[in-house]
């Protein structure tokens, strides 16, 4: 009988419940974490930064050398005023967007 029972617990159905579906957290610029559905909110700074880099009315300010794998500032004094503030705006009204700020998220990736 002990067998039969064994069998039967074998070829019985699963209940077992599925895993819970799980997000990615990614920490943002900030050190704070942000969920997946932010993150699509937010363009992350490699996107940013390949918008400046497309935009044609800034190459004087910022453009690709010839060989198209680096970039150079070409103005970070007009990159700082002009080009921030549109592409990076700061998070709080209170402060502004630096140009180090800038360099050290670049640093980043």
């Amino acid at each position: 009988m002990e067998a039969a029972t064994a069998l039967t617990a074998l070829t019985a159905p699963i209940t077992a419940k599925a895993p819970a579906v799980v997000r990615p957290v990614v920490i943002d610029d900030d050190n704070k974490p942000t969920d997946s559905k932010a993150l699509k909110k937010k363009d992350i700074f490699p996107q940013k930064l390949m918008e400046i880099l497309s935009d044609p009315t800034l190459t004087d300010i910022i453009t690709w050398l010839p060989h198209g794998r680096s970039f150079v500032m070409i103005r970070p004094d007009m990159f700082t005023e002009k080009v921030l503030p549109k592409y990076m705006p700061p998070v709080d009204s209170r402060t502004s967007t630096k140009y180090p700020s800038f360099t050290r998220k670049l640093n980043r990736w």
